[in-house]
């Protein structure tokens, strides 16, 4: 995954030397980088990162401290008017929210039938990148459904620990529209996951560095809701 995310990628990059005098020379730069970032004050990190990258119009965005954006940055530097190289968002094009981990009653769960159709590479302007991943504690998933995206909501819930694996079933609510799909980038919080574990849960991973996710959803085939799953990721262990 990390040669898909982080601040090394670059979607464009524009270098120019310019002599005017045989003494002297200008020197410009002017890169865009399209990423997933997590926002921290007046700075952001990159997906996959460990650095901060100081914003200098984040004021204009409204964006506050832990959400987390697609978004263009842009890294630009004029040696005869700047002092210094400048970072700055160039367009945001999606805000991501991060959903919190839930515990639905049966009669709520039902009213989330709503099946799934595909995963969906995630599309960045250079490059594609996969579907599921797990990083900072977020289970994410770029996954088609059956219906339309507006007023969508969606769910997940853990149904226990199997294996070292936490198990986990992605819920989805859409209102039909023909044979109309959506697709949508889904991020699921699970800092907080061993609070869903029983005690038989806990002591059968006491002893691991980390755990891995399964996710559990239904899709259409062939006319019919079949259950299927798949390996959303690793994260470290809570309850180690």
């Amino acid at each position: 995954m990390k040669r898909f995310f982080g601040v090394a990628a670059m979607l464009m990059a524009t270098v120019a030397f310019f002599s005017c005098d045989p003494a002297e020379s200008e020197y410009k730069y002017d890169y865009y980088y399209d990423n997933i970032y997590t926002v921290n004050k007046h700075k952001v990190r990159p997906e996959f990162g460990d650095s901060l990258i100081a914003i200098s119009n984040m004021d204009k965005f409204g964006l506050e401290t832990g959400q987390r954006a697609h978004m263009v940055l842009r890294n630009y530097y004029d040696y005869s008017t700047m002092k210094a190289p400048k970072w700055e968002i160039s367009s945001i094009v999606d805000v991501i929210p991060t959903l919190p981990l839930q515990v639905l009653d049966s009669a709520t769960a039902a009213g989330y039938n709503t099946l799934f159709t595909k995963l969906n590479y995630y599309e960045l302007m250079d490059r594609y990148v996969q579907p599921v991943w797990v990083w900072d504690n977020r289970q994410n998933i770029n996954i088609s459904f059956q219906g339309l995206k507006d007023n969508a909501e969606f769910a997940m819930t853990v149904r226990g620990v199997y294996d070292g694996c936490v198990e986990l079933d992605l819920l989805a609510k859409a209102k039909r529209s023909g044979n109309v799909t959506s697709c949508k980038l889904l991020t699921f919080d699970l800092s907080n996951v061993s609070d869903f574990f029983s005690e038989e849960d806990k002591r059968s991973v006491a002893g691991i560095d980390s755990l891995k996710t399964r996710i559990y959803f239904k899709r259409e085939e062939n006319g019919v809701a079949k259950e299927v799953n798949i390996l959303g990721g690793k994260f470290p262990n809570p309850v180690k």
